[in-house]
């Protein structure tokens, strides 16, 4: 690792010593574009307050999304053409931070499958999930 990418010695050594396990790695909820999407979208067909939305009712919503189960919900998905691209792209930058790693392309391919698998590269269906009648009552209890 030294020298491919600047000011990360400790990265490396925990990558070299295989301390990183990727399945413990959680995106950060809050800013998730796609739960945005949902709100606007309920607040633009008048299920959430006439007024502006506030960074309080976009926090009050992003805490209501952290409950929610979202493995059966409407979702749209990166087409499988661009994944084959991305991981083209993301195996060619593992191969300048580790070159050593070049046999190990079966290895990268069987995580990047792992992660299309669990609907990584997908977003929520903001204007699928507000057409559920569920949700719309849900969404307007919120925050009324």
């Amino acid at each position: 690792c030294s020298g491919a990418v600047p000011d990360t010695r400790h990265s490396c050594a925990a990558a070299k010593k295989n301390m990183i396990v990727s399945d413990s790695i959680k995106p950060n909820s809050r800013h998730r574009i796609d739960h945005l999407q949902i709100l606007f979208l309920a607040h633009k067909e008048g299920l959430v307050d006439k007024g502006n939305i506030t960074s309080a009712m976009i926090l009050h919503f992003y805490d209501r999304m952290l409950e929610i189960d979202e493995t059966n919900l409407p979702k749209l998905c990166m087409e499988r053409n661009k994944l084959e691209e991305l991981h083209k792209i993301s195996w060619r930058v593992e191969l300048s931070i580790f070159p050593e790693r070049y046999d190990d392309e079966s290895l990268h391919r069987e995580a990047f499958e792992k992660y299309v698998s669990k609907d990584a590269y997908c977003d929520l269906d903001a204007k699928k999930i507000l057409k559920l009648p569920e949700w719309r009552s849900m969404v307007q209890s919120w925050f009324n």
